[in-house]
């Protein structure tokens, strides 16, 4: 409270020492205004119970996951490895059509499902195929392996990182496992049209939302539960 007032000022040490507790560089602390850092990516978060600028958290989530991405596109390039076709195949398509899309490729259809007896072999199936695809899948609860800085549901759930030959798409651990899932259906959904992005956490604010985001959304709920299913369901329901 002292610094606050301005009664007294912090010792080099200490603002050694708060740099390193906040993760802030410790020039940064030096400058008369903190600099305003945004995301490399396109942010999705409008409008949600997060702020509007990222923490340093989801910053450097998003830092980490890039120099992954880049090594394992620099590691493939060395043995000629081509472009994935389906990355950005549904960027013209319809939410039904990219629905199908994403079903076939990750092998999502109803017969398949109903040898997925748990949320977790669910999981486990749409990491596995998608990677088989030559994507990457990273699922985390935390900064990196520091279990000091775990990761906010309410500022975002999770993002793509586009590339045409290593697609990347990190989901936040924090959530459900029914959460994660729809979480990775919806990222997918980012891939297949070809874009990077930060998708929102907390709850969703319907008159805010973007119209990439909602399509995404749309598809993934596709994915989840297919319209055509779902109504036969509920006729045969609706004649007992």
């Amino acid at each position: 409270d002292r610094w606050v007032r301005g009664d007294e000022h912090p010792t080099f040490n200490q603002a050694q020492e708060l740099a390193e507790y906040t993760h802030v560089p410790f020039g940064v602390l030096l400058l008369p205004t903190p600099p305003r850092e945004d995301l490399p990516i396109p942010d999705f978060r409008i409008g949600r119970v997060a702020s509007d600028e990222p923490s340093r958290d989801l910053l450097d989530t998003v830092f980490l996951n890039q120099r992954r991405q880049f090594w394992y596109e620099d590691y493939l390039g060395t043995y000629g490895a081509e472009q994935l076709d389906f990355v950005g195949s549904a960027r013209e398509s319809t939410v039904p059509e990219a629905a199908l899309l994403i079903t076939e490729a990750l092998d999502y259809g109803l017969d398949k499902r109903a040898g997925l007896k748990t949320i977790d072999a669910a999981r486990k199936h749409l990491i596995q195929d998608f990677e088989a695809l030559g994507g990457l899948v990273v699922v985390s609860s935390m900064v990196g392996n520091n279990t000091h800085r775990m990761l906010d549901l309410e500022e975002f759930r999770g993002f793509t990182l586009h590339s045409r030959t290593a697609p990347l798409v990190f989901v936040n651990g924090h959530d459900t496992k029914r959460g994660q899932v729809f979480s990775l259906l919806h990222e997918f959904a980012h891939v297949w049209r070809g874009e990077s992005g930060v998708s929102a956490g907390g709850e969703p604010l319907a008159e805010v939302r973007t119209s990439v985001e909602s399509w995404c959304d749309a598809v993934a709920a596709q994915v989840a539960v297919p319209a055509d299913d779902l109504r036969s369901r509920f006729r045969r329901g609706s004649n007992l």
